[in-house]
């Protein structure tokens, strides 16, 4: 994910956070880029719910 431009603290116990600056299309380009990382690692798009807009 760190290619893709997110950055993940390795720590388990940190938690991810948002703040009120990511607004609908921060998050949604957000959630695209983990899905693109997670076809590149098992081939194959998680099953992800998505918000209604």
């Amino acid at each position: 994910m760190i290619q893709r431009g997110i950055l993940v603290d390795d720590d388990p116990r940190e938690p991810w956070f948002l703040s009120y600056s990511h607004d609908a299309a921060v998050i949604d380009e957000t959630l695209n880029l983990i899905e693109d990382a997670v076809s590149a690692v098992f081939g194959r798009s998680p099953r992800v719910r998505r918000l209604a807009a």
